[in-house]
């Protein structure tokens, strides 16, 4: 059982960040310390509450930002602060871009084969970045030994890693430590999402409600995710707190 000051410790990394705020932390960064920079949403305070690995986890992680509504409502419900979000979808170009003009190396590291080189043509094509090292599927990853020798070779100082919660943060958190320098952002699906998520998705991410279309379209798989686990988290958030309030959780 962990301490009510390990849990906070944990609860305050989730932090209330805008763009900027990523840029400046990349900017400070990379290339002189690598961080492990990833994401809270409904999904992950879900893991948070009932996941004592996952917690363990996100516990070596240096910065969590929001992304989703549902992290807003339960940190709002932990400390009673609301948080601003974002999410990597709409972070990626504008900071690519502030690191290509640092010449700072980047890396694309996905799930679906080709996802990643789909992306850096695209930003290619705009400008944004160029020579992104792109590596696909859990195949590229199996080797740890062979892909952080990958990103030493490339001089990679930024990588964008999508793969999932919580095996990207444990990933992450692995590479880190053969390759120091290097900062890793975890991104979840978004590679996927920058070929799949239609307009009407981006349309209703200012109104935190994009979950509504990937549960449309996935509902086996998400139904318990949207549906269910934020109700499980809310009665681990209240119970959370009646334990704190007694100094024992």
């Amino acid at each position: 059982m962990q301490s009510v000051g390990e849990l906070q410790a944990l609860f305050q990394k989730i932090e209330s960040w805008c763009i900027d705020d990523l840029v400046r932390v990349l900017e400070q960064s990379s290339p002189h310390r690598g961080l492990v920079i990833s994401y809270a949403h409904c999904e992950t305070m879900y893991l948070l509450a009932y996941r004592l690995k996952s917690r363990s986890v996100f516990q070596q992680t240096d910065h969590i930002y929001i992304d989703g509504v549902g992290a807003q409502i339960a940190m709002c419900m932990l400390d009673g602060r609301w948080r601003s979000r974002m999410t990597a979808e709409d972070y990626l170009e504008p900071v690519c871009k502030r690191l290509h003009d640092l010449n700072r190396r980047i890396a694309f590291i996905g799930s679906q084969q080709g996802m990643t080189e789909v992306a850096a043509n695209s930003l290619s094509r705009t400008g944004t970045v160029e020579n992104v090292l792109c590596l696909d599927g859990f195949g590229d990853v199996s080797d740890l030994t062979k892909l952080c020798e990958t990103l030493r070779q490339g001089d990679v100082d930024v990588v964008f890693l999508g793969l999932g919660q919580p095996l990207q943060e444990s990933l992450a958190h692995e590479i880190s430590v053969r390759c120091p320098r290097t900062t890793i952002v975890c991104v979840g699906a978004l590679f996927e999402q920058l070929q799949q998520n239609p307009p009407i998705a981006r349309a209703l991410r200012p109104l935190g409600l994009e979950w509504m279309v990937r549960l449309c379209r996935e509902p086996r798989r998400l139904a318990s995710r949207y549906l269910l686990h934020p109700w499980i988290t809310a009665s681990w958030i209240v119970s959370y707190q009646l334990r704190m309030l007694s100094g024992r959780a």
